[in-house]
């Protein structure tokens, strides 16, 4: 089952060309992922606060109204004129402040650039953030200028051709990540378009991680052991590692940080707003039922899911010898993992991918029900 993603799992880490845009396809992709998510949440926001203003007018125009109408009346009581003039320009006001009261549906509205991009990078890299922080690593965006050239540029690329070109970018409830629908594509089809996407991305992100959690516990087992009983601090920190690699319950946090760490911190910080401010996590808030904390946590527990798996995959998971183990196992085999140090990385991410991408059916099915 892995052969079959083997080309596209590899395509990911090959330039997009070499020369006019020298990175790889796997954050390519996904910065115009999270660009087409965020740009949805922004519009969905900008649209609450016109519904909200178009709301808070047409109040305001109601009440004017029935004052002049209720003026008109005592005056044509007392014989006086006006009353028609009166209703004349209340009906002038109430049709100005209708046309005022219009959105044209922009992506940006009341942020600045600075606001809009820097909500965007959060959205991007919160995952790898806290991942990294997990590992007491150095993440990425932190070392070098490449990925802040490459998420920036793609994501204000997409920014200009949805504004400029007229094509809607419309949130349509995918949860931590956003679901984004595109015209006549909207609703569940192009929500379902997106998961191989979506599980591909995802999967690949969260098993390098944890990959990266193993080859570090190796490192530092390596280097501690060959190091002087005085580093105490540095055999310590390589023991908390080691730990840590077998734990399934650490497993299970990295892999729920580098999934959706990203779409959680952004959305409890509301960064797709002008102001930005803490709120309850929205994968914590559902809709008050426990079936839509599972739908809207689906990101989260997912991630979990797959990191346990990767660790399994590759040897540092271990559920024992009984029926359990055995039907794990016979998935490792399925996708060419050897339940050992050393499990392919390649079919670790086939196994993720298939995973997430159930999933995130589940999700769009469970989603469209409502």
């Amino acid at each position: 089952m892995a052969a079959l993603l083997q080309p596209v799992l590899e395509k990911l880490g090959t330039p997009v060309h070499d020369t006019l845009f020298p990175y790889a396809w796997g954050p390519t992709l996904h910065a115009a992922r999270i660009s087409l998510a965020y740009q949805g949440l922004c519009r969905r926001y900008v649209g609450e606060q016109a519904k909200a203003r178009a709301e808070a007018q047409a109040k305001a125009r109601a009440e004017a109204q029935a004052k002049a109408r209720a003026e008109a009346q005592v005056k044509v009581k007392e014989g006086g004129k006006g009353g028609d003039e009166k209703q004349v320009n209340g009906n002038e006001n109430e049709k100005k402040a209708g046309e005022k009261g219009e959105w044209g549906g922009e992506t940006r509205g009341e942020m600045n650039w600075a606001t809009y991009l820097a909500g965007y990078l959060v959205m991007a890299w919160g995952g790898t953030l806290l991942s990294h922080t997990l590992l007491s690593l150095h993440a990425p965006p932190l070392l070098s200028l490449a990925p802040w050239i490459n998420y920036l540029s793609v994501h204000i690329f997409l920014t200009l051709l949805f504004e400029y070109t007229g094509l809607p970018s419309l949130p349509k409830g995918m949860g931590g990540i956003g679901g984004i629908g595109l015209g006549a594509l909207g609703g569940m089809g192009l929500d379902a378009a997106l998961i191989p996407l979506d599980a591909l991305l995802r999967g690949n992100a969260v098993v390098g991680t944890v990959a990266l959690l193993h080859s570090n516990a190796l490192a530092a087992s390596s280097s501690s052991s060959a190091a002087s009983s005085a580093a105490s601090a540095s055999t310590a920190a390589a023991a908390s590692l080691a730990a840590a690699s077998f734990s399934p319950v650490f497993h299970a946090i990295l892999g729920a940080s580098a999934s959706a760490g990203g779409g959680v911190l952004a959305t409890s910080l509301r960064t797709y707003t002008p102001h930005w401010g803490l709120h309850t996590p929205t994968f914590l808030v559902g809709a008050g039922a426990s079936r839509s904390v599972l739908i809207s946590a689906a990101d989260v527990w997912a991630g979990a899911l797959v990191g346990v798996l990767a660790g399994v995959m590759n040897g540092r998971v271990d559920f024992g010898d009984g029926v359990l183990a055995q039907a794990v196992n016979g998935v490792i085999s399925s996708f060419g993992g050897q339940g050992k140090e050393g499990g392919v990385v390649i079919g670790a991410k086939a196994a993720a991918t298939y995973v997430y991408a159930g999933v995130f059916a589940w999700k769009v099915w469970m989603l469209q029900k409502k």
